[in-house]
Parts: structure tokens; C-alpha cells; sequence
């Protein structure tokens, strides 16, 4: 008999599979990371483990771990005001 993960997992492994496939469909979008670090960047190639990108340093292979959040639209490409995301400044945890 084959196990099984848990539903709380599966759940959570299928969002990070629909995240990575908007990353391939838009291919360009920001990166934080936990250092505080930001870097608009192009995909190349997503791995278990790592995301291969290209930025202005050159190619750059970022562990998974060390992401904060990834910003795949911001509103002043929205055209919805609010370029500097004021409105949304408090942590999201």
C-alpha cells in the first residue's frame, strides 16, 4: 500500500507548484531575499531546491531557502496607483 501525505501537505506542495508554474509563464519578476536584498530577475530553470536565475550580477543560482517573497506583479505595472505599496506595508507572516 502506497502512503500518502498528508492533506495539509499536498495542499501546500500544490500551491508551490502552481506559484513555480506563474514564475515560468512570467519569467521576469522580483526576488527578496531574507538579507533584505532585492532583484528583478529572469527565470531559467527552478530545481527542488534552487531557482537559476539571471540578474544584473549575472546568472545567479538561489537557494529556495533564502527567498523572503517573491513579487510577481507590482501595481505601478497594475496601473492601480499606490507605486509604493503603502497601503499593504505591515508584515505578512
Amino acid at each position: 500500500m502506497k502512503m500518502q501525505a498528508p492533506r495539509a501537505k499536498q495542499g501546500k506542495q500544490a500551491n508551490i507548484e502552481a506559484l513555480e508554474k506563474e514564475a515560468y509563464a512570467r519569467k521576469y519578476f522580483t526576488i527578496r531575499l531574507l538579507d533584505g536584498e532585492t532583484m528583478d530577475v529572469r527565470l531559467l530553470e527552478v530545481s527542488q531546491y534552487h531557482l537559476l536565475v539571471e540578474a544584473e550580477k549575472g546568472k545567479l543560482l538561489v537557494p529556495k531557502h533564502s527567498i523572503k517573497y517573491v513579487i510577481l506583479e507590482s501595481y505601478d505595472e497594475l496601473g492601480d496607483g499606490d507605486a509604493d505599496g503603502a497601503a499593504f506595508a505591515g508584515r505578512v507572516n
